[in-house]
């Protein structure tokens, strides 16, 4: 089957075509780059296979018909199945990052759902949206559509509620089915992958270990009581995308057991070898003379509203469902925790 793949160039992206190819996919595999030479050098190890089984096409998820030419969308026709990875994960606030946000991931949508229909054999569309795109709230997170949230913790969220919403109002009644993939926060076997260094909870205990290099005094984070995180390993996520049908269904693919902050920052002060190095307040509130130690709260604050609001919890039937049938076992918080702690050695 020929394929088409966005963002094929991120963490997700790359690790995802790798499998396809020592996997030997069978078809044609086609990447929308904004750089073609960039996209090259990162695949430079599967060079045997450029321009045979993987084809690189010149495009921007935020234009329109995503930057794709008549001739292009010409080589297209082939293609049956569309998965989506393209993003802007930024956590951050502010007008510049929340237009950047809603074109990527909002408008990105919205011009690729225009163009699919100009893909003759086009039918299937993989989605990955994200296990917080449910926002705050107080109920259990459905494998159905998404209700508006009481607020979101930040434009990423939005954006990626809005593209639920444009998939629902736009395939629903087409002839294009979809499945929509909800990771929660994404972890990598290869630490040593330089792709982690923008990736959350990495860019998060890469600003903690900074700042310990600094100071001999402790550093002060504050998070709500019982607050927590949900990690998922990428290789397992991968293997979950590449043999899940479209359907017309949600997967909330997350991890069983979410991991207190506490347990999150232990983890990190044991990478660092300094287990007394990082003290947890519940008081948001807690005042901070120190200036470092106020810069690197500031440094922090796009993962603030994580610390501050509360345990969020999942259903995860048809997830589940489909980890029987490929018999594959999400791995356990201890691992994640493991890895956290490793990656900050």
């Amino acid at each position: 089957m020929d394929i088409l793949i966005t963002g094929g160039t991120g963490l997700l992206g790359q690790i995802f075509v790798s499998s396809l190819l020592q996997n030997k996919h069978e078809g044609k595999i086609y990447l929308i780059v904004r750089d073609i030479r960039t996209a090259q050098t990162i695949f430079s190890d599967e060079k045997y296979v450029l321009n045979k089984t993987l084809f690189l096409i010149n495009g921007d998820i935020s234009s329109q018909d995503i930057g794709l030419s008549d001739a292009n969308l010409k080589t297209l026709s082939s293609v049956r199945k569309c998965y989506h990875f393209a993003a802007c994960v930024h956590l951050g606030e502010g007008e510049k990052i929340e237009k950047l946000t809603q074109t990527v991931n909002l408008e990105g949508m919205r011009n690729l759902l225009s163009v699919l229909p100009k893909c003759a054999s086009l039918n299937e569309l993989i989605f990955v949206s994200s296990a917080y795109a449910c926002g705050i709230t107080n109920n259990v997170v459905s494998e159905e559509w998404h209700e508006k949230p009481i607020s979101f913790r930040n434009p990423y969220e939005l954006s990626k509620w809005d593209a639920e919403q444009l998939i629902k109002s736009t395939l629903q009644n087409s002839n294009i089915s979809f499945s929509i993939i909800r990771p929660s926060i994404l972890l990598d076997n290869n630490i040593n992958n330089p792709n982690l260094q923008k990736q959350a909870i990495y860019l998060f205990a890469k600003i903690i270990y900074s700042f310990s290099k600094q100071t001999d005094k402790q550093l002060i984070l504050s998070a709500t009581k019982g607050a927590s995180l949900n990690f998922v390993f990428v290789d397992e996520l991968v293997e979950f995308i590449s043999n899940v049908s479209c359907n017309n269904q949600s997967y909330n693919f997350v991890s069983e057991e979410n991991i207190p902050i506490s347990s999150l920052l232990a983890s990190i002060s044991e990478g660092l070898h300094k287990t007394n190095k990082i003290v947890l307040v519940e008081n948001s509130e807690h005042s901070v003379d120190n200036p470092l130690n106020q810069y690197l709260m500031q440094k922090l604050r796009p993962f603030d509203p994580y610390f501050h609001s509360g345990n969020l919890n999942w259903v995860r039937k048809n997830t589940e469902d489909k980890l029987t049938e490929l018999t594959l076992n999400m791995s356990s918080k201890n691992k994640a925790l493991e890895n956290i702690r490793t990656y900050c050695e």
